[in-house]
């Protein structure tokens, strides 16, 4: 928990990753909130954009715990999520499950409200897959 408190901007994405991956095992493993909280409301309060960004590069390989996670910590900001999915989908030939799964979670009309070329892009993406 100390070093979750100490979480600033300057915090080197290896720290947080570190952070990151120890809350979700404490919540896998025992079901306890306590310190996922902790990490999501210091992380919230942060700009967490580059951590978010660079962690879920390899969105594929996430499980369902841990984007939901992802999407806690992005909390109100959910342009970074559009970003994530824009950058994940770009140039494939299906979308992957991870991305089916997000895309129902997220707050699409606070996607739109932030950012609707973001969210018109996105979706004019999206209109290109049939699955």
């Amino acid at each position: 928990k100390e070093k979750i408190e100490k979480i600033t901007l300057s915090t080197d994405y290896d720290e947080q990753l570190f952070l990151f991956e120890e809350c979700h095992f404490i919540l896998s493993k025992w079901k306890q909130m306590e310190t996922t909280d902790l990490l999501i409301l210091k992380m919230v309060s942060i700009n967490n954009h580059f951590f978010l960004s660079r962690y879920m590069m390899d969105i594929e390989t996430k499980v369902s715990s841990q984007l939901d996670l992802m999407l806690m910590m992005s909390g109100s900001n959910s342009q970074v999520c559009m970003e994530i999915i824009i950058r994940n989908i770009a140039g494939k030939a299906s979308i992957c499950e991870n991305i089916k799964y997000l895309l129902p979670k997220m707050n699409l009309a606070l996607c739109f409200e932030q950012n609707e070329e973001l969210y018109h892009q996105l979706f004019d993406m999206l209109s290109a897959y049939q699955d």
